[in-house]
């Protein structure tokens, strides 16, 4: 709100709605990330009986009962049954198991809560957005970003990334457009990092999800084998399951098991 109030994209601000957007509860501690102006329009938006009983009521109660069984049933058990019983001392069997359990334990935790959050705002009349759509489907990292934290991932990319493109190709800071992407990938991977802690292992997240982007983008623009295979299934399948390992293993990092 106060970067579109800078911009000039919020013209008018009631102390009312910003205070009913800032404290409204069950996005208030973990997200989803709204938008103000988003927000605003549903807030003022006069939803009819039955439409609130299709649109809202009922899916709401759906993503909170789903949210509950990805984050006491399915989280809970990944926990006790299996991260739990992962022996402390670091071998490379341990550290690659306790790789793929945190990754999984992660998304139904927080995945769990996200739809619990999401569903209570439905209940309440506000479509809040969705924060995860099937991440480990992915077929590179640049998609995994679209499905995994959403919101927070569009909130960095439109008021980081995108900024940081247009404003250095106004000023002429980079001959290229494609070297101006990938300073703004690594300077917004790296906040993002640092907007979870400024611990080392979030640093190095940042600087890892960083350079994977950058790869990731100068691999799929240079490789004659990708641009000739990328759109046959057995490809499609082969980068879904190296992305999901690429995926894991940055959140090896996230986790600081073994700091």
């Amino acid at each position: 709100m106060v970067i579109e109030i800078y911009d000039g994209a919020i013209k008018e601000v009631k102390i009312s709605t910003m205070l009913y957007f800032i404290l409204f509860f069950p996005t208030l501690s973990s997200g989803p990330i709204d938008r103000s102006r988003r927000f605003e329009k549903e807030l003022e938006k006069k939803i009819p009986r039955d439409e609130y009983i299709n649109d809202y009521l009922i899916p709401g109660f759906k993503k909170i009962f789903m949210g509950i069984g990805y984050k006491f049933v399915i989280a809970f058990m990944i926990n006790i049954f299996l991260m739990s019983r992962i022996p402390s001392k670091p071998s490379f069997t341990s550290v690659i198991c306790y790789m793929y359990t945190y990754s999984l334990y992660l998304f139904f935790d927080f995945g769990g809560y996200s739809l619990f959050a999401v569903g209570t705002s439905y209940i309440f009349g506000i479509q809040a957005p969705d924060n995860f759509n099937k991440p480990f489907l992915s077929k590179d990292m640049k998609e995994f970003w679209t499905r995994w934290h959403i919101s927070l991932s569009r909130w960095f990319g439109d008021y980081i990334f995108s900024r940081f493109v247009i404003a250095s190709m106004r000023k002429k800071r980079f001959k290229k457009r494609a070297t101006a992407s990938h300073v703004a990938q690594m300077i917004t991977m790296l906040v993002m990092g640092a907007w979870h802690g400024l611990t080392w292992y979030y640093i190095a997240y940042g600087v890892y999800q960083g350079l994977v982007l950058v790869l990731t983008d100068i691999y799929q623009k240079k490789s004659k084998f990708y641009k000739k295979h990328k759109k046959e299934k057995w490809f499609e399948i082969v980068q879904i399951v190296v992305t999901f390992h690429i995926a894991c293993f940055g959140l090896l990092i996230f986790s600081g098991h073994y700091a």
